[in-house]
C-alpha cells in the first residue's frame, strides 16, 4: 500500500514500513527499487545515522564487493563517494559506502529507529 495525497501528513510519530513508501519518482524522491533496497538493508544488518537528515551505511565483507557495487549503482544519486575497502577487527576487510544525509532517507530512520535504537516497524 502506498501513501497518497489523501493520507495525513507525517507528524513525527512512528511509521509503518508501508507508510514510508511514497508515490512517484520526482526530484528528491526514491524509486521503487531504491525503497526496496533500503528497507531490505534495514531489515537485515544495515545501519542508519541521523542528525538533521539521515544517511544509510552499506557495509559488507570484501568478498561481497560485487554486491556492494550493485547497491552503490542503485543508490548512486544519494552517494558522494564510491565504495572503498576498510580494515575491521582482526583480519576482516570490509567494503563499504555511506549515502549523503538526505531528507528522503529520514522517514526510514524514524520508522526503524523510533527511540534511537533499531527495531522492525510494525504494519498497521
Amino acid at each position: 500500500m502506498e501513501t497518497s495525497s489523501k493520507d495525513p501528513a507525517y507528524n513525527g510519530g512512528p511509521l509503518s514500513v508501508r507508510q514510508v513508501t511514497v508515490e512517484g519518482n520526482t526530484v528528491g524522491s526514491l524509486s521503487d527499487e531504491q525503497r526496496s533496497l533500503i528497507v531490505g538493508t534495514l531489515l537485515g544488518d544495515g545501519a542508519m545515522r541521523c542528525k538533521v537528515n539521515a544517511l544509510i551505511e552499506i557495509n559488507h565483507s570484501a568478498e561481497q564487493k560485487a554486491y556492494v557495487d550493485w547497491k552503490h549503482q542503485l543508490l548512486a544519486e544519494l552517494v558522494g563517494t564510491p565504495p572503498k575497502p576498510r580494515s575491521g577487527n582482526g583480519r576482516r576487510v570490509a567494503y563499504r559506502f555511506t549515502t549523503l544525509s538526505r531528507p528522503e532517507l529520514t522517514p526510514y530512520f524514524r520508522a526503524f529507529y523510533p527511540n534511537g535504537k533499531k527495531s522492525c516497524p510494525t504494519s498497521r
